[in-house]
């Protein structure tokens, strides 16, 4: 078995700086764009009372988890664009950034199951939908429930997350 002795450090990696800007102006866009949608979402189903069914609450739900995504990812996003391969958002936010992605996208996932079943249920068997009191009643509880799994399933992201000084991570 051999082994290479060799010495080689790398320096921080270098943006071309066009694709850095490009890249910029991109996160920019979907952040601004995917703010002001999911805000609009939140506002009309909170505002209008005919609104409130269950599929636009979990359309909400799943606003609202897109909100987390947007301003966590993002951030964590520029900080890698203009980080120079140093973690400028802190010890904390280093552990509680993969949390809190993938407690969302988790959160995501099972809000689009939910949707995906209601409408199968509302189009191919419309007799077994039940009335929209009852509906309500049971979308609120499934959401929290979406929440807490997602938060459960999302721990050890927490939890195992390791800091450690390093010169370089490529």
């Amino acid at each position: 078995m051999s082994t290479n002795e060799s010495n080689v450090t790398q320096g921080p990696i270098e943006w071309f700086p066009g694709l850095q800007i490009a890249t910029c102006i991109f996160y920019s866009i979907i952040l601004i764009v995917g703010i002001i949608g999911n805000v609009l979402v939140i506002v009309i189903v909170i505002r209008y009372r005919d609104m409130r069914n269950a599929t636009n609450l979990l359309l909400t739900n799943l606003s609202i988890a897109d909100l987390f995504l947007l301003i966590f990812c993002t951030a964590d996003g520029y900080q890698h664009l203009f980080g120079k391969d140093e973690h400028r958002l802190g010890k904390f936010m280093c552990s509680f950034g993969p949390f809190i992605q993938n407690v969302t996208s988790t959160c995501s996932v099972l809000t689009i199951m939910a949707i995906s079943y209601e409408r199968y249920v509302a189009i191919c068997q419309p007799l077994k939908t039940s009335t929209p009191c009852l509906a309500l009643f049971r979308t609120v509880p499934t959401v929290i429930f979406f929440w807490l799994v997602s938060c459960l399933i999302s721990i050890p992201f927490y939890m195992y997350t390791n800091t450690k000084l390093a010169e370089t991570i490529y």
